[in-house]
């Protein structure tokens, strides 16, 4: 039986990511993954400069930023399209953040994996620790082992579950519904703030527009018919550039529906066991960071594995690493979406006060600290 270095599961955004990290560090990597076609669920993202230049590092920036657009600032507004805050987000150092759609991007990071092993259509499940090696029993029958098993498979992981237990899951009092339109001319990602409600809309270039609805409303609403002509409905008090977005709601291919969950425990692995991505630190997408941080987790462990090599003392070295970065990034991240999401009128006049008067400097300021702590 063949000893691996690293076995990644979990072909997703942070998986992919990692096993490109890996093997161009000279690791023998293969990746698990349980859907028998591997493709991105989800529709758009926006990725900071602090992803972009970990992808930069990996030959891989202008793939990415070659099937998306580039953003120059964001903006934050009410519910009648007044803003409230707009930022300019390149900052010297660093890539611009790059909007794209999550096909165009698992597209380019699976380019970026062609010559690793991929075991597709099947899960790990069972794992046997050894003195010098793991032993990973796969659904399809096959037996892989390992110096280290890397759980990449999202906040249900299962390596998670197999290696130290379920994690408690965290409700954030907010659903979301997300879809591709055809762009009506939004001309820069715009963050809407209501009561109670919020409404996204990240142009996408080649004529796309990521829209993203989030409102409050108790956990388990995903099982709930979807249809555009109730989220247009429910959705009618905006104003702007909403309604000309809602009114494309019928062309898109498909409304995802998703609860906000995040993980109030993060764990990041020890022994030979490691967690990236959604599997060790779910966050909610507020800082519009969840993707940023696996994409920073592969890369660091990749860097702790290159000094340490495949062993127990690298995972510990990535978990020093990443655990106040992470934590940092997904408590505010809690914070926001908080505020984002108050119902109360006066509050939310309030918030809104704040926000218009916040000092552009002070803006500049926190945009700073959160991307350029990234490890490229």
């Amino acid at each position: 039986m063949v000893m691996l270095d690293v076995l990644m599961v979990g072909a997703g955004i942070g998986g992919l990511t990692a096993a490109r990290s890996l093997a161009r560090g000279g690791a023998s990597v293969a990746l698990v993954e349980r859907a028998a076609r591997p493709s991105a669920a989800g529709a758009g993202i926006v990725l900071g400069g602090n992803a972009m230049a970990c992808l930069d590092a990996l030959e891989l920036g202008s793939a990415v930023a070659a099937r998306g657009r580039a953003v120059d600032e964001m903006e934050i507004s009410d519910r009648t399209g007044r803003t409230l805050r707009r930022t300019s987000v390149a900052l010297p150092g660093l890539p611009a953040p790059v909007a794209v759609h999550r096909h165009a991007l698992h597209e380019a990071l699976q380019d970026g994996v062609s010559g690793v092993s991929l075991y597709a259509g099947t899960t790990v499940e069972a794992l046997r620790e050894e003195t010098d090696a793991v032993e990973c029993s796969l659904s399809s029958g096959e037996v892989l082992r390992a110096r280290l098993v890397v759980g990449a498979d999202g906040i249900g992981s299962q390596i998670r579950k197999l290696a130290f237990g379920a994690p408690e899951r965290a409700y954030a009092g907010y659903t979301c519904w997300r879809a591709v339109v055809p762009d009506p001319g939004v001309p820069h990602p715009v963050e809407m703030w209501g009561r109670g409600q919020r409404v996204g809309l990240v142009p996408l270039g080649a004529g796309q527009l990521y829209m993203f609805l989030v409102a409050d409303a108790p956990a388990g609403t995903p099982g709930e018919p979807v249809s555009a002509e109730a989220l247009r409905a429910r959705f009618a008090s905006f104003g702007g550039h909403a309604p000309a977005a809602l009114a494309r709601l019928g062309e898109a291919q498909e409304i995802l529906h998703h609860d906000i969950d995040h993980l109030p425990r993060h764990d990041f692995g020890r022994g030979r066991v490691a967690l990236l991505g959604d599997a060790a630190h779910a966050m909610t997408p507020n800082m519009g960071q969840g993707a940023g941080m696996a994409i920073e987790d592969g890369f660091v462990l990749a860097e702790a594995l290159r000094d340490a090599g495949p062993t127990p003392e690298a995972v510990a070295v990535y978990r020093q690493r990443r655990a106040a970065r992470v934590a940092g990034v997904a408590r505010n991240s809690l914070r926001l979406g908080a505020v984002a999401q108050w119902s109360t009128p006066w509050l939310c006049w309030l918030r809104d006060a704040l926000f218009r008067a916040l000092p552009a400097s002070a803006d500049r300021a926190q945009l700073q600290a959160l991307l350029q702590a990234g490890p490229a």
